[in-house]
């Protein structure tokens, strides 16, 4: 990664991880969720903690990771955006790893895939 020709420390970043599960997804989320509304991702719930997630929609979403208030740790991400946690360790309860909010109109697709121990 370089800054107006300048590498950036400490880039490249290179790493080996193994999981002890390792899951990728592809889903739909319906649009026009309220503030606040939010559902888990497909396989959310995989191994605690949660340690790699990666993700891209094609329209405007909302992550919410962990047990955070609905008003806190909001991740916004754009259509085509990419969304990358390695090296994590989200332990939430089951099913609050990772949650998704839709405000848009849109079904939002999105594709990804997460691993944990």
């Amino acid at each position: 990664m370089e800054l107006d020709g300048v590498p950036v420390a400490p880039f490249p970043f290179v790493r080996r991880l193994d999981f002890a599960q390792a899951e990728a997804f592809e889903t739909s989320k319906s649009g026009s969720d309220g503030a606040g509304i939010y559902v888990s991702v497909p396989g959310a719930a995989i191994g605690q903690p949660l340690q790699a997630f990666i993700c891209t929609p094609d329209q405007p979403v909302n992550f919410l990771f962990g047990a955070a208030a609905k008003g806190d740790g909001v991740i916004a991400l754009n259509a085509g955006g990419l969304l990358l946690v390695i090296g994590g360790n989200e332990n939430a309860a089951a099913g609050q790893n990772i949650q998704i909010n839709n405000p848009g109109a849109n079904v939002a697709n999105l594709k990804g895939a997460l691993a944990g121990t």
